[in-house]
């Protein structure tokens, strides 16, 4: 993993949900299915499959208060209160995929950059409803690749390969244009801890995996703050590249706290790394001082390379 600043701001419009008393739930839904845990042999991580709070966040992780009254699948036809909040997927090929990698492979993300509610708890409807996808967890064939490993990796299309990445996520099975690829789940921290952790991490020539979502409500913004540096799943793993392959869509399952998903761009060939881009362009790393810009440079090789690792300044 290269040793960037990840601070970086996704604006998206919400619309908000209607609080409605909480049903219980009339389906019990599959867990969760992460079992990239035994694979990642890093003693300077837990893994953790989903986020998690800490006490400065704790009392924001409280359920989604509404839920669709659909009996079966979720459709607009059906009138499922979720999807009229934004339609989310779109089923290829099989319409009443039944399986977790059936869903997998089957359901493609419709609006590219626009946020998600996923079916809840709360929902009537069916466990494999058409509207449930990464609340299931990460799809299988991803691996993590060591430095060198990755090194040897990107040798094989870049012939004057400089400079090192670090370690990486490597997906070893083809993904479809639209598919999902694993979360990028950490601690959810607040700003102030945020902001304490960056300067840490920078004092002691540390990576900083910190991303910070931005989100717009109406007038009001919101920002959200994951860090995986300690506690994190396979997604920490994943590199910056100025023409990626993925992208980062905040999505709402169970709870307000979105997670942080990550979607397949365009198809994905086997044997290849998974990237997404960390900034909007904006470059360097400001010190506390803000005398100078420190920049840090990028190893992505891609052909749009804009040399040097996105930074927000603003967020400080």
């Amino acid at each position: 993993m290269e040793t960037q600043n990840r601070f970086k701001p996704a604006v998206v419009n919400i619309t908000s949900i209607e609080n409605e008393p909480c049903r219980r739930l009339q389906m019990e839904i599959p867990p969760l299915i992460d079992t990239y845990d035994i694979a990642v042999n890093d003693p300077k991580v837990m893994y953790t499959t989903e986020n998690i709070p800490t006490k400065e966040t704790y009392d924001n992780f409280y359920d989604l208060a509404s839920g669709c009254k659909c009996t079966d699948l979720c459709t607009k036809e059906s009138g499922c209160s979720c999807i009229e909040l934004n339609a989310n997927y779109e089923f290829q090929r099989d319409k009443t995929s039944n399986t977790i990698d059936s869903i997998q492979n089957n359901y493609e993300l419709i609006k590219k950059y626009s946020p998600v509610y996923e079916c809840n708890k709360n929902c009537l409807c069916s466990a494999f409803c058409g509207n449930k996808l990464v609340q299931f967890g990460p799809r299988k064939g991803l691996r993590i690749l060591t430095e060198s490993e990755l090194s040897k990796l990107n040798k094989q299309r870049i012939k004057d390969l400089k400079g090192s990445k670090g370690a990486g996520l490597m997906t070893m099975e083809a993904i479809k244009e639209g598919n999902f690829v694993c979360e990028y789940a950490g601690e959810v921290i607040s700003k102030n801890e945020a902001d304490l952790r960056f300067k840490r991490q920078e004092e002691h020539c540390l990576p900083n995996y910190i991303f910070c979502l931005m989100e717009q409500f109406g007038e009001n913004k919101i920002q959200t703050f994951i860090d995986p540096s300690i506690f994190g799943n396979i997604g920490r793993y994943i590199n910056h590249s100025c023409q990626p392959n993925c992208l980062v869509i905040p999505i709402r399952c169970q709870c307000v706290i979105p997670k942080l998903c990550v979607f397949a761009l365009h198809d994905i060939p086997e044997n290849t790394e998974i990237t997404f881009d960390y900034g909007d362009g904006r470059l360097g790393f400001v010190p506390s001082n803000d005398n100078e810009i420190v920049k840090k440079k990028c190893y992505c090789h891609s052909s749009l390379c804009r040399k040097f690792l996105p930074f927000q300044k603003y967020l400080y």
